[in-house]
């Protein structure tokens, strides 16, 4: 069922940026792993290694599972899962089993919690967190994403090195 692949193997677009595409950031210890929509990350080559990159705000559970966790995933669901990627953004881990109430499947591989689903899974030891500080970001970045409802919710950059990388 699923295949490991190799970084040159990967198609490094899978994230498209545009509005409406999306992954889900998978991290947590045993029953607590958690899934979140994810809309902001992508792939990059830093110290000399595949990374994948992810942005969470200070406000989401799986932020602070992540913050206790040594890894994590990015994982794309195809199409006919979206309403459970939907889910996974606008429901708290914190308040019940997004798993089930999503109806998706946790497994693991290599200790790294995904959903059974995913068409393609990212497995990511996490090597940095980096807390954004708004007054770094241009002024008009700051202001959109950073004021109002999202003032005092910042984004925290997490960087993982990436273990595995699994396609069906």
């Amino acid at each position: 069922m699923w295949k490991e692949i190799t970084a040159a193997e990967m198609d490094w677009n899978a994230f498209p940026r545009r509005k409406g595409n999306w992954f889900l950031v998978t991290a947590g210890e045993g029953a607590a792993a958690n899934p979140l929509l994810g809309t902001y990350g992508g792939f990059l080559s830093l110290w000399g290694r595949d990374c994948a990159a992810v942005f969470l705000r200070e406000s989401r559970w799986t932020k602070h599972l992540m913050d206790a966790s040594e890894t994590f995933s990015l994982a794309v669901l195809p199409e006919a899962y979206r309403d459970a990627v939907r889910y996974c953004g606008s429901h708290s881990g914190r308040d019940g089993d997004k798993w089930t109430a999503a109806g998706l499947t946790p497994v693991r591989e290599a200790g790294v919690p995904f959903p059974a689903e995913a068409s393609l899974a990212v497995l990511c030891r996490k090597v940095c967190a980096c807390p954004i500080e708004t007054a770094m970001l241009a002024p008009d970045i700051a202001r959109d994403f950073y004021t109002g409802r999202y003032e005092g919710d910042p984004h925290t950059m997490y960087v993982g090195e990436i273990l595995k990388i699994l396609r069906k």
